[in-house]
């Protein structure tokens, strides 16, 4: 039963995907999934299940308001090197799916 219903959902979602693209004559936006995906594809599989994603930059970075509309990564450090408390950032454009920007978070 479970596997019917994830079945028709994923039906259901490959078309309003093909009516929005129909409709608007662009892709819908990225979703937290894909951007998700994206995001392990460009750090690499060794990130999975260690990364949070938000939709907030942080707010002393600067240029922020370029990053607005885009996928927050936040990347753990690796390593038992400290970076002196300030992290890394990855954005992903809801847009586009692109990196937008690969960083510090301002030490945030």
């Amino acid at each position: 039963m479970k596997l019917r219903f994830l079945k028709t959902r994923q039906f259901v979602v490959a078309r309003l995907v093909k009516l929005l693209r129909e409709e608007h004559g662009s892709p819908p936006p990225i979703t937290l999934e894909q951007a998700y995906r994206i995001a392990i594809k460009y750090l690499g599989e060794q990130m999975r299940g260690r990364l949070k994603l938000t939709s907030i930059p942080p707010a002393n970075i600067y240029n922020r308001d370029r990053l607005k509309g885009a996928w927050v990564v936040r990347v753990p450090s690796c390593g038992p090197v400290s970076t002196g408390g300030v992290g890394r950032i990855i954005c992903i454009s809801r847009k586009a799916g692109e990196i937008i920007y690969d960083g510090s978070d301002g030490g945030e």
